[in-house]
């Protein structure tokens, strides 16, 4: 049977630890395993993810899809820094589906790329430098928790925290978007 490193070197992924497969998964990274992933409930019993959470996933989400996505959601809630793009692809390499596993371990390997070479700036007008120092930064922020609202020009925005604090919720209003 193949071992993650195995799997992580065939696509050029660092199995270091503390490397990008010991990341926690990402929200946009969940979407993507949901359209590769079969047998979701296999998954969710290797995972560990709750019975209850389970029957209430497939209560309360009529589609594979969606179901798939809120198992996968209900995992990284419990797991927090232990839901790990490693866990999840020993988990598909366990279940001999290494295909699975490899493109887990691509999504890490593009997670990694964009942490590196993200950043984002906060700009009160359209005039004003991009590179403000930290104290711009930290009035600016502070005026927008005033009043509730800042002009803002986002390239790339990424919300970062630990679980369950409201990081989904944060960018749906960044996004304008309404949450399901």
């Amino acid at each position: 049977m193949a071992t993650v490193e195995q799997v992580a070197s065939s696509v050029s992924v660092s199995s270091q630890a503390g490397g990008p497969l010991d990341r926690q998964v990402t929200d946009d990274h969940v979407l993507d395993v949901c359209d590769f992933m079969t047998e979701w409930q296999t998954v969710a019993s290797r995972l560990k993810v709750s019975d209850a959470d389970l029957a209430d996933i497939k209560e309360e989400n009529a589609t594979a899809k969606k179901r798939k996505e809120m198992m996968l959601k209900a995992w990284i809630s419990a797991e927090d820094d232990k839901a790990t793009y490693r866990t999840l692809g020993a988990v598909f390499i366990k279940m001999k589906k290494v295909n699975l596993a490899r493109k887990v371990f691509e999504l890490a390997a593009d997670a990694n790329v964009d942490e590196s070479s993200t950043s984002a700036h906060v700009v009160d007008d359209k005039n004003a430098e991009p590179d403000a120092n930290a104290s711009d930064s930290e009035a600016i922020l502070k005026r927008a928790l005033e009043e509730g609202t800042v002009e803002m020009q986002i390239m790339k925005c990424l919300v970062q925290g630990p679980a369950r604090v409201g990081k989904t919720h944060v960018k749906a209003l960044i996004m304008k978007k309404k949450l399901e």
